[in-house]
């Protein structure tokens, strides 16, 4: 991060001689390179919007709207590095029909995924691989991933944020994303009954890490549930509650169990 905030002062200084990096601002630009990924080229854009907008300013519409804000970039780049969506259209465009039907679909996981959840969507490894190797797709670093006695160990991989941005919007423009976010909720909901059923066994430290890394996945999962079908949520709600309690979270079982309560009853 520390090369993303230098970038951001040089360019910033480029507008404005006066600029420095403090005490006071460092904070804001490290906050505005986490949140473009510390990408050159999103900085770049970002910049661009200083003379418009304070760093606060900048910050709060980067978390609102993340591509779009970004659409004034330098005029000295070419047309199509204008804008962030523009440059990551001109990658998405150079895909075959597959490869940018994966792309889309992997836009709906919150924190990362593995071969299941890629398998889940109808992909295989190789596919994901070839997005890796355009930069489209990371491996995930992490060097400790839980090895577990029941399911295999996965390799997880993930999407940096502006570029799933961009792969929900284009899922949405395609009409796939309420069938995806199906997909998406019945993989995770097989997942936390498996979980369940090894509660009381050895595995069970294994499956109550593995879920804690899909805390995000999980989440999402609920909330679609919330909103298309609150039998599922209902299901997969029961089926993690002893695993929040175990986390010191039980409460937000209760709120998720109330919520699905109510409404399969209100369905009825």
């Amino acid at each position: 991060q520390a090369a993303a905030v230098a970038l951001f002062v040089q360019r910033a200084q480029a507008l404005d001689s006066d600029f420095n990096l403090t005490v006071a601002n460092h904070p804001t630009i490290a906050a505005i390179c986490q949140q473009l990924d510390c990408l050159p080229l999103a900085i770049e854009l970002c910049v661009a919007q200083l003379e418009l907008l304070s760093l606060a300013q900048l910050l709060a519409g980067i978390q609102a709207q993340r591509l779009d804000l970004l659409n004034d970039g330098p005029h000295d780049l070419p047309p199509r590095q204008r804008t962030l969506r523009n440059a990551i259209h001109r990658s998405y465009a150079l895909l075959s029909a597959v490869e940018q039907q994966l792309f889309r679909r992997l836009g709906v996981f919150v924190g990362g995924f593995d071969v299941e959840a890629i398998e889940s969507c109808g992909f295989f490894l190789a596919q994901v691989q070839s997005l890796v190797y355009k930069s489209l797709v990371y491996v995930d670093p992490t060097p400790d991933r839980i090895a577990l006695a029941a399911p295999r160990l996965e390799q997880r991989f993930g999407l940096l944020e502006t570029l799933r941005a961009f792969a929900l919007e284009r899922l949405a423009a395609e009409q796939e994303a309420e069938t995806t976010r199906c997909q998406h909720a019945l993989h995770f909901f097989a997942l936390a009954k498996t979980a369940n059923l090894q509660y009381h066994t050895p595995a069970l430290t294994g499956w109550q890490q593995r879920l804690a890394v899909e805390q995000g996945n999980l989440h999402a999962s609920l909330t679609w549930c919330a909103e298309h079908d609150a039998a599922l949520g209902l299901e997969l709600a029961t089926n993690l509650f002893k695993f929040w309690y175990l986390w010191g979270r039980y409460h937000i079982g209760i709120d998720w169990l109330r919520r699905f309560l109510a409404a399969t009853a209100q369905a009825t």
